[in-house]
């Protein structure tokens, strides 16, 4: 008697935007140009350190790059989180630290934009906007 063996597959999905940003202080994160990107999908990873006692960040978007607004909506950031974002274009974005109160508090942010939504990566997140 054989033993049966099966084979499985797994789908690495890189994003074909990604910004990794380190704040010590207010502000924004380089501009990154998605022109013709076919980004759609846009997840937002924090990872607060230090005793910040409140902290709120975002991700714009700009048509020119030079008036932006927001693509995801300011989101506290005390604790490490996400928030995921569908159906959003912009030939401009960038990451931005609005409020970051407290002693030595600093936050580590992940921008990652997809072409495709991928179950793996959103899950079954409810999108922010």
């Amino acid at each position: 008697m054989g033993v049966g063996i099966e084979a499985q597959t797994t789908t690495v999905v890189q994003p074909t935007i990604l910004e990794k940003t380190a704040f010590a202080a207010t502000g924004s994160s380089r501009t990154l140009t998605q022109f013709l990107s076919g980004v759609t999908y846009h997840k937002l990873t924090w990872y607060p350190r230090g005793t910040g006692t409140t902290c709120s960040v975002k991700v714009e978007k700009s048509s020119n790059n030079s008036t932006w607004s927001d693509l995801i909506a300011a989101q506290t950031c005390t604790s490490a989180g996400f928030t995921v974002l569908t159906g959003g274009t912009a030939p401009y974005v960038r990451i931005t630290l609005s409020t970051l109160t407290g002693s030595g508090g600093t936050l580590d942010t992940v921008y990652a934009g997809y072409i495709d939504r991928v179950a793996n990566v959103f899950g079954a997140d409810t999108p922010t906007s």
